[in-house]
């Protein structure tokens, strides 16, 4: 019974682990917003839309979307 009791919490210890790994990443990224700019040389624009309009937007850039880099820009401290 103690066996079984100390098993199961530690699946829910793992689920829950599991859960919050997998959506930590998500959930810090739309506390952001969209930046845009023309060139690189250019300053940042907000671009008012939410993540994945940000991702297909940087696309052409084809670059990382989290890293201030290329024309598209999804600013996590904005």
């Amino acid at each position: 019974m103690k066996k079984s009791i100390i098993t199961l919490a530690l699946v829910l210890i793992l689920v829950s682990v599991w859960t919050m790994f997998d959506k930590g990443n998500q959930v810090l990224a739309l506390s952001g917003c969209c930046k845009t700019r023309n060139s690189t040389s250019s300053p940042w624009h907000k671009f008012g839309t939410d993540l994945e309009s940000c991702k297909v937007k940087n696309q052409k850039d084809d670059d990382n979307v989290f890293k201030e880099s290329g024309l598209v820009w999804w600013d996590m401290a904005c």
